[in-house]
């Protein structure tokens, strides 16, 4: 595991599963609840690659009143996410030339938001993404999305 990784795959398939296998893993090796996510169509810079697809990923962690330096910890990034009392994960997925964000959120029990905030842009290969969350969207609809099955 780590806090940022870019991975490149052959086909929108294969990186499906590569995110659901880790929203999966993150979510059972945080022990928190999911407490919410959703996904984003993305507007910026089209993104040159050698291979078609390209997925990104961070996890970003929580204590009660400030982040946690995930890239300076000294224990196991496992167990630090474990004891934060918030984690999300965002994966941005750019393919031809379209991009989305699939974010999630999970929270330690006894706590809840206070706001529904959900990113508003992002940063990758330091150009920004803008966000156009529509309703509904999950991992499955901006899949749809890429596939030009969804405008």
């Amino acid at each position: 595991p780590s806090t940022s990784v870019t991975r490149k795959f052959s086909t929108l398939d294969e990186a499906y599963d590569f995110i659901r296998a880790s929203q999966i893993k993150l979510g059972t090796s945080t022990n928190k609840r999911s407490a919410k996510g959703i996904a984003a169509r993305l507007s910026g810079p089209k993104v040159s690659q050698d291979k078609p697809v390209i997925v990104a990923y961070f996890i970003v962690a929580n204590t009660e009143n400030t982040a946690i330096d995930l890239s300076k910890v000294k224990n196991s990034l496992e167990s630090e996410l474990r004891n934060a009392i918030s984690v999300s994960s965002v994966f941005m997925v750019f393919y031809e030339d379209r991009c989305v964000s699939i974010s999630d959120f999970f929270l330690q029990d006894g706590y809840i938001y206070n706001s529904n905030s959900q990113y508003t842009s992002f940063q990758f290969n330091n150009k920004t993404y803008k966000t156009d969350y529509p309703i509904g969207w999950g991992t499955k609809k901006a899949f749809q999305y890429l596939r030009k099955e969804l405008d």
